[in-house]
């Protein structure tokens, strides 16, 4: 195990940005030793924005913000007959190599610091993890007069049991870890409520819209100042103009 010269920083001062940043490495993120000796931080996304914010967190971590390419593959399917640019971003950072290495045991373990660090630290760091590996999804049932909506997330990783009681330690409740069929990921949903309520923020923009369409569907159902017909009709207006058809998990 690889141990940085700040080893003690995730003992006692863990950066919020640090935080979100090992979310997102131990979802999304690659590190690796160049031909060149260089110590190489990669990420490729579907999403820009989500690669920018990731910019900005290393910009005020190190001072550096790498380059993002237009991923020379072009894209992959997401479904049959949808095509997806990907996006990649590359960073050189010794120090982030390490720390990234290190700290996560090659991302076999959440960090020490994250399960016992103060409430921001976890909230950012579940951040990151749920803009790489977490999903949400909205849509109307087939009825046509209900809507359903999830948050979750999936992962083949050993570290999904503690990301699960990290969410409990700050108060958002989630459903027993299940293996899914046929697959060797495991996974649990999150109370969406709990979620909303949270405060967490989605950096990925097309989920963060998706989640605010939700807490804004909600909170006018418990409110109730429509009556339930006018309040249903706007619904499936809302759900119906947001969507292209039948919502896709993220």
């Amino acid at each position: 195990m690889v141990h940085g010269d700040n080893q003690q920083e995730t003992e006692n001062a863990l950066s919020l940005d640090i935080a979100y940043l090992l979310g997102v490495y131990m979802s999304d993120g690659h590190c690796r030793q160049g031909k060149s000796g260089a110590y190489v931080y990669t990420q490729r996304s579907i999403d820009r924005d989500f690669l920018e914010y990731v910019q900005d967190c290393f910009e005020r971590e190190y001072g550096k913000r790498g380059k993002i390419y237009l991923h020379e593959n072009g894209g992959f399917s997401l479904k049959k007959g949808n095509r997806k640019t990907i996006f990649k971003l590359e960073i050189s950072s010794k120090e982030h190599f390490n720390r990234m290495i290190g700290w996560t045991n090659k991302k076999e373990i959440v960090p020490e610091s994250v399960r016992h660090g103060k409430r921001s630290v976890k909230e950012n760091f579940l951040a990151g993890l749920m803009d790489g590996d977490g999903w949400i999804s909205l849509g109307l049932a087939r009825n046509g007069n209900n809507i359903y909506f999830q948050v979750g997330l999936a992962s083949i990783s050993p570290w999904i049991d503690d990301v699960a009681r990290l969410f409990h330690s700050i108060d958002i409740r989630t459903t027993t870890i299940k293996k899914m069929s046929g697959q060797e990921n495991r996974r649990f949903f999150v109370n969406v409520v709990d979620f909303i309520r949270s405060g967490i923020r989605f950096r990925i923009g097309r989920k963060q819209n998706r989640l605010e369409l939700i807490a804004r569907l909600l909170r006018d159902f418990y409110l109730g100042y429509k009556p339930t017909s006018e309040r249903n009709g706007e619904t499936r207006r809302l759900v119906g103009e947001w969507l292209d058809d039948k919502v896709q998990p993220m």
